[in-house]
């Protein structure tokens, strides 16, 4: 991809799209933990709650960097696209522990 400050609209739209691709599966992966959890010893599902909560808050704070992203204006973009990038690569550590986990 090109420098950030020299993105296409076409380049910006893609990214947009690939992050977002990115969060579905996510989801998909987090409602299969979810149903998981439930299945779970009790002791375990406790432990297995928290970390899911706590992803799930991860989540929700990228989705909302995501929604920012959405709606930014040339001169955010940059700023933006780190911030999610960075949230990105923190959730996807997260979730890669959790999976180890249980």
């Amino acid at each position: 991809m090109s420098n950030l400050t020299t993105m296409t609209t076409q380049e910006k739209e893609a990214y947009k799209e690939k992050v977002r691709a990115k969060i579905d599966k996510l989801n998909a992966q987090i409602d299969q933990m979810s149903a998981e959890a439930r299945e779970k010893a009790a002791d375990a599902n406790v432990n297995y709650q928290k970390a899911l909560k706590d992803l799930q808050a991860q989540r929700d704070a990228l989705m909302s960097k995501w929604h920012d992203l959405q709606q930014s204006g040339e001169a955010a973009w940059e700023e933006l696209q780190a911030g999610l990038e960075k949230s990105w690569n923190e959730l996807s550590n997260t979730f890669e522990q959790v999976k180890k986990q249980f």
